[in-house]
């Protein structure tokens, strides 16, 4: 009696030809001879699959790497499964779905089936993650708001936003540095920080003027002297400071 190759098996007795031996099915796969049943087909592992049947040792190919399959007997490429948008793997021939690994906060990733760490899209600088997306599939990548910026790419929190400083304001959404943070002119200050209007700046009041750009505090603003006055606010310059007509005089600095 001639045994039934590797890859068949026959359950049939008293068989009389070759065609009786059966091939295993694709999926599986027999590495002895002389296989009585069908059950002596051994199935590709989970994470594996093969096309053709009637194979004798284990051909079964893995899956790619942003894919897993957690069953056996697979016959075909089709049958592993793609990891999901915002999550990447790495490890071919994934068995599990927990080889899935998740963009870290401040990335995204909105297709399936990715197979590196580098599929996961960093926001750009001037903007942050907003994780309200828990999913981070989709691109929620946030503007740091006008007054202020950030350099960093990536970012994960508003916290990455840093404010102009005393004496600027920028009305600019999503700026990238600090140069985008403008001076309040002379003849203005400003006490606050993360300004995002021109208007922010306070103006000098009447009777003073100063010279200094982006001044932070109020005491930059220098009185008129006595015998001069300066009717208008946000004076920039001692000459906007009215000398006190022929024949008239004042004690007083700091008059309006």
């Amino acid at each position: 009696c001639v045994d039934c190759a590797c890859g068949k098996y026959s359950t049939v007795p008293a068989a009389t030809a070759m065609d009786t031996c059966m091939d295993c099915v694709a999926g599986t796969y027999a590495p002895g001879e002389g296989n009585d049943e069908e059950q002596d087909c051994q199935l590709c592992a989970e994470g594996k699959y093969f096309t053709e049947a009637g194979q004798c040792n284990d051909p079964c190919d893995s899956c790619d790497a942003g894919k897993y399959l957690d069953s056996q007997g697979n016959d075909s490429p089709g049958d592993c499964v793609d990891c999901i948008c915002g999550k990447y793997s790495e490890v071919v021939g994934a068995t599990t779905i927990e080889t899935c690994e998740q963009c870290v906060s401040g990335k995204y990733a909105p297709d399936e089936g990715n197979d590196e760490e580098e599929d996961c899209v960093a926001c750009i600088a001037g903007k942050y993650y907003n994780d309200q997306d828990q999913t981070r599939c989709s691109d929620a990548c946030t503007d740091c708001i006008a007054g202020t910026f950030s350099s960093t790419v990536g970012a994960s929190s508003v916290d990455t936003c840093q404010a102009c400083d005393k004496g600027k304001y920028s009305t600019l959404p999503g700026a990238i540095t600090e140069d985008a943070c403008q001076d309040c002119v002379e003849g203005k200050y400003l006490e606050t920080e993360g300004n995002d209007e021109a208007t922010d700046c306070e103006d000098c009041d009447c009777g003073k003027y100063s010279t200094v750009p982006a001044a932070t505090a109020m005491d930059t603003c220098v009185d008129c002297v006595a015998g001069k006055y300066a009717e208008g606010t946000g004076n920039d310059e001692e000459a906007d400071c009215v000398l006190c007509a022929a024949g008239k005089y004042f004690e007083q600095a700091a008059q309006c």
